[in-house]
């Protein structure tokens, strides 16, 4: 995979180590600096484009937060981990887990 569809993230992490670095590195260092951070290849286009101006207001957003979602305790952890359990199987097969359906499963257990 070459492009870097999934994430801005990684495009302001270009960015960063390119602007950061004392004299700026070239595309391959680039590359290779990307595949050893996210073991994902990138190609010389992508480089290019994430580094454009298209991309410049990554530089002024704030990085997010690995905490972005509050974490609670369970209230009923053994019922959670049955029912977490059992989507991830009907998940595997193809199908699609609703919250009407977890309710109703809840309180057939």
């Amino acid at each position: 995979m070459s492009r870097l569809d999934d994430s801005n993230a990684k495009r302001k992490a270009l960015r960063q180590f390119y602007y950061n670095s004392k004299s700026y590195p070239r595309h391959k260092d680039r590359i290779e600096w990307f595949q050893q951070k996210y073991n994902h290849k990138i190609v010389q286009y992508t480089v290019s484009d994430s580094l454009s101006s298209h991309y410049h207001h990554l530089d002024d957003e704030p990085v997010p937060s690995t905490n972005a979602f509050r974490q609670r305790q369970a209230n009923w952890p053994i019922l959670e981990s049955i029912l977490f359990s059992w989507q991830q199987q009907i998940e595997y097969r193809g199908g699609l887990v609703s919250g009407e359906l977890l309710a109703e499963k809840a309180k057939e257990i």
